[in-house]
């Protein structure tokens, strides 16, 4: 391979201002790979790797292909041994600059104290912060050339219009809009979302409204209506749960048995009726969601709810209703079967 002319060696001088120094060795460390990588026109990755000495191969690799990532280099020659050459541009490319976008291109640790999410949210609040800042405290920390701020902006900008689809999204989906987001940034993410639709759950459910006397499928409806709100219009399984009832059929208790397919496993009785005898109930109100929108009960809907009345029947607690809800509306099945309607397939 022919060499290029030489580049002036990096200086500490390069470095970008209020860099620890750990950050300092870490940007001299890039910087000598992309200064070797700059003396060749063309080069092998076996030839770069000679040429820098003590440094680990896997982490010379990692830097060319980040440089042909960005159109810097351009491959040829056979899958298994390939060359590199430098593409359009060369003459204005700058080793220090390059690096430096890389490593601290849009850091949140240079910003601004009153700029960064989490000293914002501190002094005004998390209802004052946009949606990408929320998503950067969650992402927490970015990637070379991406903070966490900047990707939290991507990911508001793809579901501007249509958040209700993030919670949906898969994490190879959401590394695609950013790098920034791996295992942990996603687990994160999702963590946060589903710890928000709990708590807006819980508000729908206990938030200052007195206590309602169930005493028809119209109560039982009404009551569930507004408790699993959020459960029938954004739940993407189907979630089983119990509300335990007083000897004056007032709730004093609900709680989550299950998620996932309605089937003999996911209700056990053991499972349905634990907290109701723990809670000493009187009564509880047996609900599930249709993820499909549709509130009409199964067979397997009408399976369970006879086996759990009959259970309770035995524990000398009454099984007031089933109540199925959905983004369509809410059934009750007591009153559906009153009223002689079938099951669905």
């Amino acid at each position: 391979s022919a060499a290029g002319r030489s580049r002036r060696a990096p200086t500490r001088g390069d470095v970008v201002v209020g860099t620890s120094s750990s950050e300092r060795k870490r940007y001299q460390r890039y910087l000598q790979v992309v200064d070797q990588a700059c003396r060749f026109d063309t080069f092998s990755l076996d030839e770069l790797k000679d040429r820098c000495g003590d440094e680990r191969p896997a982490f010379v690799t990692r830097l060319v292909h980040q440089l042909e990532q960005d159109g810097l280099l351009a491959r040829s020659g056979p899958p298994g041994k390939p060359s590199f050459r430098w593409s359009g541009g060369r003459a204005e490319f700058s080793p220090a600059r390059w690096v430096e976008a890389k490593l601290f291109g849009g850091s949140l640790s240079r910003s601004p104290a009153s700029d960064r999410p989490r000293e914002r949210l501190l002094a005004r609040g998390p209802a004052d912060l946009r949606l990408a800042e929320l998503l950067a405290i969650l992402i927490r920390s970015g990637r070379p050339g991406e903070s966490a701020l900047q990707a939290g902006e991507k990911i508001a900008a793809h579901f501007a219009g249509q958040l209700h689809k993030l919670p949906q999204a898969g994490r190879g989906e959401l590394r695609a809009i950013s790098p920034a987001v791996q295992t942990t940034a996603y687990c994160q993410i999702m963590a946060g979302i589903e710890l928000g639709r709990r708590v807006a759950e819980a508000l729908a459910g206990q938030a200052g409204r007195p206590q309602r006397r169930i005493s028809s499928p119209e109560d039982a409806i009404a009551e569930c209506r507004e408790r699993f709100s959020v459960l029938a219009s954004q739940a993407t399984q189907e979630e089983f749960h119990v509300l335990c009832l007083n000897t004056k059929h007032e709730v004093i208790g609900c709680h989550r048995i299950s998620i996932g397919g309605l089937d003999s496993g996911a209700a056990h009785p053991r499972e349905v009726f634990r907290p109701a005898i723990k809670e000493a109930a009187a009564a509880v109100i047996l609900v599930h969601n249709h993820p499909s929108g549709d509130p009409t009960p199964s067979r397997q809907d009408l399976a369970v709810t006879d086996r759990l009345e009959q259970t309770g029947s035995l524990l000398g607690i009454d099984v007031l209703d089933h109540i199925v809800v959905a983004r369509n509306g809410q059934l009750s099945i007591r009153q559906y079967r009153l009223q002689g309607g079938h099951s669905v397939e």
